[in-house]
């Protein structure tokens, strides 16, 4: 006897899918993604050509967040381009709101918001950051 099919949790809602809808993004060789046109996000818009190299995983977190996974990709996106502009307390926190907004898992959102915000504690003990950063 079959089940009854359950819904799908997995499937998006309309609010979240809207983030990937508008982000157009082709890969490119060594897992790097180029963005064929602008993407907004409230006031942010990221221009056509950029390219990000996605999310920078340590090999170690490969098993449940592989270096590829496109779930994160427009969190990524605009982390890496705020970043790109010198604005990491900015990105560190688009980058979590982002995350929220695409319903990413409480343990996976962990992982990737301690690594952006551990790198923003070396880079800044290490005065490794520019101005905008400043305290």
């Amino acid at each position: 006897m079959f089940k009854k099919n359950k819904p799908n949790k997995y499937l998006m809602s309309k609010s979240v899918s809207q983030y990937y809808r508008n982000l157009k993004i082709t890969p490119l060789k060594n897992r790097q993604w180029k963005l064929l046109e602008n993407y907004k996000f409230g006031s942010i818009i990221v221009p056509k050509g950029y390219i990000t190299n996605g999310a920078d995983i340590p090999r170690i977190f490969w098993s449940f967040i592989p270096p590829n996974d496109t779930s994160i990709l427009p969190a990524v996106v605009l982390h890496d381009y705020l970043i790109d502009n010198n604005n990491w307390l900015l990105a560190n926190q688009i980058f979590e709101s982002m995350l929220n907004k695409l319903k990413i898992g409480k343990f996976k959102k962990f992982v990737l918001v301690f690594g952006v915000n551990l790198r923003y504690r070396y880079l800044q003990i290490t005065n490794q950051l520019g101005d905008k950063n400043a305290n």
